[in-house]
């Protein structure tokens, strides 16, 4: 077996250890002592040890829920019902209250509603600590998007608490998670999710993507819109060169920021396909982009020379200080729509990803770009393994050149390319480390 160094030794152990006990939560079956003395012996497992015990209690859960969710009658369902309840009691009991992350992987296991299990697994707080596992070094996005995202099931409840659409504006780099943490959140709580890529939108009449689109594309996947988050990506790239929208795409964007309007739109691309209609206090909107203009608006409003004298005591800011300092002035400026700006609530900045980071998201995250590949060699009997320096050194490629998490997905490739073509050399080891990539790279 190739041994290989992992970054933070106690991080990934405590990762390994969580994984356990998520599965053990997520599969009823198992005691409540047979889960203690699991979870009290990984202190003294290695970490193969425990990479094992976790292999064995992903094939436990994967048995469970085939079981669980073949059931048809009626007194089966309250069985399975009743068996997990119990489950989390004692659980509970022992551990403490379970986080959302945890009851989610539970849930599924058993199809059982999040709704049906009692209140106070879902908070502001829930959504960003489990929303925390997956986007790595963005954590007042990941504040204020759990409210948001909480709001918006709060409004779309049947019995609707009253309150202002939370529609929210992120903008910042490229490939750092805009789009990921929206569509993390809505996949793992069931709720409808659409794209509307902004750069593509074109006024009525030309042929290209219209901003409705998005409702058809996303009843043809969900079968109902009934409380739908819609992203607008590249939103900054509806702007003319002016600074102004086309009148049509502004009114058309308008209709989904409100809240009292209702949208028709078809349920599909069939020439005589019957319509829907949805009302807009049901839709969440969330527009994203670079926004560089929020940067110069800032500079503009505290006096520093764009030919970089300073004229202000802000004149010595980098370009990240000084989109730190952004307030809703630079955004009222910027969007040039004072329609637009009384309809988005609040907004918020992503970061550029330090080498750190995005060592930590090959290495710790909840899910990894290596995931993808490291399936693809097991199916096919080879072990992807990567040393913590393999990890640097891919890391400070994606860095250097400025391409966030994509940049990591397209290196991978590129370094394992020669080794996907030749799965078929039987069953070994490709171990990732410095050597490897500075090998491999292009």
């Amino acid at each position: 077996m190739t041994t290989v160094k992992t970054l933070k030794t106690n991080n990934k152990a405590s990762l390994l250890d969580t994984s356990i006990r998520r599965l053990l939560f997520s599969n009823p079956s198992i005691s409540i002592d047979v889960c203690r003395k699991v979870t009290d012996a990984l202190k003294d497992k290695t970490e193969e040890e425990k990479e094992l015990i976790r292999a064995n209690l992903q094939e436990s859960v994967t048995l469970y829920k085939e079981k669980a969710k073949d059931v048809d009658d009626k007194q089966h369902c309250r069985e399975i019902f009743d068996e997990v309840k119990e489950h989390m009691q004692q659980w509970e009991n022992v551990y403490g209250k379970a986080s959302l992350a945890d009851v989610l992987s539970l849930i599924d296991s058993t199809d059982i509603k999040l709704n049906d299990l009692g209140t106070g697994y879902l908070t502001p707080n829930s959504i960003f600590e489990m929303l925390k596992e997956f986007v790595v070094g963005q954590e007042a996005y990941a504040r204020y998007l759990s409210l948001t995202i909480y709001t918006h099931i709060l409004r779309t409840q049947e019995c609707a608490v009253h309150m202002p659409k939370a529609n929210l504006l992120v903008y910042g780099p490229s490939g750092v998670g805009k789009t990921y943490g929206i569509q993390v959140v809505a996949n793992k709580l069931g709720i409808p999710f659409g794209v509307v890529n902004c750069n593509t939108v074109v006024p009525e009449g030309i042929v290209g993507q219209q901003i409705k689109d998005v409702l058809t594309q996303a009843y043809m996947k969900y079968k109902h819109l009934d409380n739908i988050i819609i992203f607008f990506d590249e939103f900054d790239k509806l702007f003319t060169e002016n600074g102004h929208y086309n009148d049509r795409l502004l009114e058309e964007l308008l209709l989904f920021l409100d809240d009292n309007n209702t949208i028709s739109y078809p349920e599909s691309y069939k020439a005589y396909s019957e319509y829907q209609q949805i009302p807009s206090k049901n839709i969440t909107c969330i527009v994203g982009g670079m926004f560089q203009s929020l940067r110069e608006a800032a500079k503009k409003r505290l006096s520093v020379n764009p030919m970089g004298f300073a004229t202000s005591e802000f004149g010595h800011l980098s370009e990240g200080q000084m989109y730190e300092l952004v307030n809703r002035e630079d955004l009222k400026k910027v969007l040039h729509s004072d329609e637009l700006y009384g309809r988005i609530g609040h907004f918020v900045r992503v970061n550029d990803l330090t080498t750190e980071q995005l060592v930590e998201i090959l290495l710790q995250a909840r899910e990894t770009p290596l995931d993808n590949l490291r399936n693809y060699f097991s199916h096919h009997d080879v072990q992807l393994v990567i040393t913590e320096e393999g990890a640097e050194e891919i890391a400070t490629a994606a860095y250097n050149q400025k391409v966030g998490v994509r940049g990591l997905k397209s290196i991978l490739w590129d370094i394992l390319e020669d080794e996907m073509h030749d799965v078929d050399h039987g069953k070994r080891t490709i171990c990732i480390n410095r050597e490897y990539v500075q090998k491999h790279l292009k």
